[in-house]
């Protein structure tokens, strides 16, 4: 039987125990964003090798938002709170004016009657 290790023996951790990957939680606001992992669309947790030294780029991007890019390597475990600027919205352009027609006032006159003009026959 092995003795239970207590505050005053320091136990190390076997070397082979260490994780091997590491994880990148992507937190995104708008929700609906599009999250890309070196240009290809990713959901939920990045996996990386915890060796990795290789940076691989995380982007975000939505419609009526700015982008924003974060490099990240395989180091350690860590959240990206990433929040997207929304982008001015474009004025929409001013309504045209309408030119004001006059109403034209339509005079039936027969053949057979007098045409007159300030009470005077023409």
């Amino acid at each position: 039987m092995e003795p239970i290790p207590t505050a005053r023996t320091p136990v190390a951790p076997p070397a082979d125990d260490a994780p091997t990957r590491v994880t990148v939680q992507v937190e995104v606001t708008p929700k609906h964003a599009t999250v890309l992992l070196d240009g290809r669309p990713h959901r939920g947790p990045i996996e990386l090798a915890r060796s990795d030294a290789t940076e691989h780029v995380v982007r975000a991007h939505a419609p009526g938002y700015g982008s924003r890019t974060i490099v990240v390597d395989g180091t350690a475990d860590r959240t990206l709170a990433i929040v997207l600027e929304k982008l001015p919205s474009e004025a929409p352009p001013p309504p045209k004016k309408r030119k004001r027609r006059r109403a034209r006032r339509k005079t039936k006159v027969e053949a057979d009657q007098p045409l007159l003009f300030d009470g005077d026959d023409l």
